[in-house]
């Protein structure tokens, strides 16, 4: 792996084809121009001069294959973590579970994975990886992102557009969202639905995502964007009771954490067996617990103690994880539910560096330490990786779809320090 550079024609008009609705939606110019110059700041100022990793096609197999290994031994050990709602309290946030609307959640959530059908898919999660770019190989995987991610438009559209300028459209991209996406969308019979993709208009970023989301999900549905403010529940009509712009609602996407749907929404999950086979809600459930990142504290002790998962997933590289500080000389403390990379500690042989944020008051995990790619001096990286569900509803497996590359100048990644950087496969 190295970096190349080359020069670029990127200008914010050119968003108009890729993001029409975003377009529209900031309707005053200048705040258009405001908010997506912030976000694609560092593409904008370095057209003359744009890095590319660059990443061996073989690496991109193993990559691919590594994250869908990953996935399949998440899912599993959700499953074995509904069977044992005692190990779940624990290892999970235990106090949004615990809580009345919490327990209604719980039994959504696992009613959701056991359904093996659309109301079980997923659209989109990113993996981060650690990667070592002279091997050229994963050397841990971080987390998982299930319901919040963002970063989407960046992967998919944005990393076509600058890896076209430089190679024609000759070269092969690990950039497949779209494809197969569309290809798990035909198999799943929502020609004639209505679906509704809810986001916080404040923020240029979830709107961009959001926007990617619609344009997949529009080819199969009447597909409405909508400010999550305008999202209601109908008391009157448990059958389908979300309501978007007058729009009764078959199936809808959130990019809201569930913990805040769950506080936002209580009815919804006491009365979720009113319409839980009526509509389809996106990011499922049960994915939730893909995300908390009591996860991998989850997978370490299912590898201490149950030989047929450690036999299945123990040749994975997954980092061992607890929910207390086993650990004396390198750790990384993180929220359960943190989001955007907050409120993370990282202690690099007595070393400290710190992330801030809003969820320091939550329950924690601590993960052992592996340090993130560097292939300059000074810049750190960390590999994501998109999943796309496969093309079966009765599988709840998933295909690595598309690279994500995000750069950093300090110990620690944080949402205002990280940049998007387009990837060239060899």
């Amino acid at each position: 792996m190295k970096v190349v550079t080359n020069k670029v024609d990127f200008e914010l008009s050119e968003l108009r084809k890729d993001l029409p609705y975003l377009s529209t939606f900031y309707s005053d110019q200048g705040e258009f121009r405001d908010d997506v110059t912030e976000l694609l700041a560092f593409p904008l100022a370095n057209k003359e001069n744009m890095p590319f990793y660059t990443v061996a096609q073989e690496s991109c197999v193993g990559i691919a294959e590594t994250c869908e290994g990953v996935y399949d031994a998440m899912v599993a050990a959700v499953g074995h973590a509904f069977k044992n709602r005692d190990l779940l309290l624990k290892f999970f946030d235990g106090e949004m579970l615990r809580s009345p609307a919490g327990k209604d959640f719980l039994d959504y959530a696992e009613f959701t994975f056991n359904q093996r059908s659309p109301i079980s898919q997923a659209l989109y999660g990113r993996f981060d990886l650690a990667f070592d770019p002279v091997e050229e190989k994963i050397t841990g995987v971080y987390e998982f992102n299930g319901d919040t991610p963002v970063m989407l438009f960046e992967s998919t559209a944005l990393q076509n557009n600058l890896v076209e300028q430089v190679t024609g459209g000759s070269q092969q991209q690990f950039n497949e969202y779209y494809s197969m996406m569309k290809d798990s969308l035909k198999e799943q019979s929502l020609r004639g639905k209505t679906f509704g993709v809810v986001f916080d208009g404040n923020y240029v970023e979830d709107s961009a995502t959001c926007e990617i989301l619609t344009q997949v999900l529009g080819e199969h549905t009447t597909c409405i964007m909508g400010d999550i403010k305008a999202l209601d529940f109908d008391h009157l009509h448990l059958d389908k009771p979300f309501v978007l712009y007058d729009y009764v609602l078959d199936g809808v996407f959130v990019l809201t954490p569930w913990e805040e749907m769950v506080e936002s929404f209580p009815a919804a999950f006491t009365h979720w067996r009113s319409w839980c086979n009526n509509v389809v809600v996106m990011e499922p459930a049960w994915r939730w617990f893909m995300s908390n990142k009591g996860i991998f504290a989850y997978i370490t002790y299912l590898m201490d103690t149950d030989a047929i998962y450690r036999e299945k997933f123990g040749h994975l590289p997954l980092l061992r994880t607890y929910v207390d500080n086993v650990f004396t000389d390198s750790w990384v403390a993180k929220p359960k539910i943190g989001r955007l990379s907050s409120n993370i500690t990282v202690n690099n042989n007595g070393v400290h560096a710190a992330s801030s944020g809003n969820y320091g008051d939550t329950e924690m995990v601590y993960q052992e330490y592996v340090a993130p790619g560097s292939v300059e001096p000074g810049k750190n990286f960390i590999i994501g990786v998109w999943m796309a569900p496969n093309n079966s509803s009765r599988s709840l497996s998933a295909s690595a779809a598309t690279l994500c590359i995000r750069e950093f100048e300090s110990d620690v990644l944080e949402i205002s320090n990280e940049r998007f950087i387009p990837h060239i496969m060899l």
